[in-house]
């Protein structure tokens, strides 16, 4: 074993840190997101994902046979997923655009939460809570014309049929 050698499984396990840690979002993320009705169907996401996975899958595997060249491949893969990534982003983008709500919407209960929590004093329940001060700490009421289901998360606009 060298020195090299060392140095590479200590950097491999701050990137699958990194990796962990990101997987722990992502899934937080998804469990807020299957609440709500999707903006588009799945269809480059889970291959986005099956991607990234056979990255990883593959970059261990050059490390452990130590085989440089499936290590030069799996970086030469990194184009297609940063392509499928960038795509996605600018398809969302454009939902964004199209129906502004998707934004404003969650910005305006933000700023209700800033202002709930920037208050010097509980503000009153509101008939949707109960009268417990507990309850209200996790439930309060907002200064937003809507009403908010959760003290985490606002729902996302519902689209008129056209």
């Amino acid at each position: 074993m060298d020195l090299r050698f060392l140095v590479a499984v200590m950097k491999i396990n701050s990137d699958l840190e990194r990796i962990g840690d990101s997987a722990v979002n992502i899934a937080q993320s998804v469990l807020q997101l299957n609440e709500q009705p999707p903006l588009k169907p799945y269809i480059d996401l889970p291959r986005l994902s099956l991607l990234v996975q056979d990255m990883v899958r593959r970059s261990l595997d050059a490390f452990v046979r130590r085989d440089a060249r499936l290590a030069t491949e799996v970086c030469e893969s990194d184009d297609a997923v940063d392509g499928l990534y960038k795509q996605l982003f600018r398809e969302l983008l454009t939902y964004m655009i199209e129906d502004p709500k998707t934004v404003s919407a969650p910005c305006t209960c933000c700023s209700s939460r800033a202002t709930w929590s920037a208050s010097p004093t509980m503000p009153p329940t509101s008939p949707r809570t109960s009268s417990t001060t507990s309850r209200a700490a996790t439930n309060p009421p907002l200064p937003c014309r809507r009403r908010v289901p959760s003290a985490r998360r606002c729902e996302r606009p519902r689209k008129h049929a056209s």
